[in-house]
């Protein structure tokens, strides 16, 4: 201990110290911001990210490592005002290098405040993940492949199946009708983890097209989809969200957010007097929109990881697959936002995300 005291310098302020480390990271970008967003310090590691210099960087606008699309968006200034909110703020996205070519990165930016709030400057440290990403998408692809492959033997199995019962029923005895039943149910139970293995992989990182979505319109054609459970529970989900409540975002990628919290709610309602309600309101760059309903709550113990792929609360016949929340949060973070949940046991759920406003 007292050698590498010494080789830091026992004359210099543990600040200066800190100081001497983030200037030899090299693997990652680790700099200050002032308020307005202009680059403040420079590292060893911004360098070999990014490629600037810090005689090039220092007092530029850090919207330069946005690609034009992020930039037009409007995103460098809602990120900021999610970390100034939040007190910090993480995402996945492209970045552009000083010579222009993109790379996939890991973004955390800390709200720097004195010891009476004041916000001085803004901690971010970037992380290239490209080759990560890459091996990730081959991953995706190949669970994609795999996915597709098993479809059609599935169909089979279920096709006759279906044949035996509705042919020769008459003709079988009463324990081989509740063979087929449960094979029939199996095939069914695999077709929808099939097809949620197929979302979750196309809900991963990349490219989104990003439109304006009108929330107001998104959430009806989700309310008609759940029509039939929705007719089966008695149940009328309140719906306040109001009509300039517009995101930019992928329209599908909206859509399948509601409809996975949606039917979440509808699900875990109360047995007795079930309560569903969808709201939206904005929140400085953003759109908060809420999914609640008057069930169980989430279990303290299940609250970190219930956005984890396969991650159930129920383990009884309608519990899905537990892929449905992870679906959704791998949507939300693709389009740069939010998704998380406040519950109590015994006090229902509010599943809420968080997708860019329109200007």
């Amino acid at each position: 201990m007292d050698h590498a005291r010494d080789m830091l310098g026992a004359r210099d302020s543990p600040e200066q110290q800190l100081a001497m480390l983030i200037d030899s990271v090299s693997d990652y970008a680790i700099f200050l911001l002032d308020p307005g967003g202009h680059v403040l310090t420079w590292n060893l590691g911004a360098e070999r990210n990014k490629g600037y210099t810090a005689a090039e960087i220092i007092g530029e606008h850090f919207s330069i490592f946005y690609p034009p699309e992020g930039r037009e968006a409007g995103r460098p200034a809602a990120v900021l005002a999610a970390a100034e909110r939040d007190g910090r703020f993480e995402e996945e996205g492209w970045r552009v290098r000083k010579d222009g070519t993109r790379f996939w990165a890991n973004i955390l930016i800390t709200a720097v405040r004195d010891e009476h709030g004041n916000l001085l400057a803004y901690g971010k440290v970037t992380r290239d993940l490209t080759q990560l990403r890459l091996a990730q998408q081959e991953l995706e692809l190949f669970a994609s492949s795999a996915a597709h492959d098993l479809q059609e033997p599935l169909r089979t199995i279920a096709g006759f199946s279906e044949l035996l019962v509705r042919r020769h029923a008459p003709a079988l005895p009463d324990d081989a009708r509740e063979f087929l039943d449960h094979i029939a149910a199996a095939a069914a139970r695999m077709q929808r983890l099939i097809s949620d293995l197929l979302l979750y992989a196309r809900s991963g990182p990349g490219e989104v097209q990003r439109v304006e979505v009108r929330l107001a319109n998104a959430v009806g054609p989700v309310l008609a989809d759940l029509h039939g459970a929705l007719s089966e529970r008695g149940l009328e989900v309140a719906v306040d969200v109001p009509g300039d409540a517009v995101v930019l975002a992928d329209e599908a990628g909206t859509g399948l957010l509601l409809q996975n919290l949606l039917s979440n709610a509808v699900k875990f309602a109360d047995a007795q007097e079930p309560k569903v309600g969808v709201s939206a309101r904005r929140e400085g760059a953003e759109w908060l929109v809420a999914v609640s309903d008057n069930g169980p709550g989430v279990p303290d113990a299940h609250r970190d990881r219930v956005f984890e792929p396969f991650t159930q609360l129920r383990h009884d016949e309608g519990a899905g697959t537990g892929l449905g929340l992870s679906i959704a949060r791998r949507i939300a973070e693709r389009h740069g936002g939010r998704i998380g949940v406040d519950s109590a046991p015994g006090e229902g759920s509010r599943f809420w995300f968080a997708l860019p406003a329109r200007d």
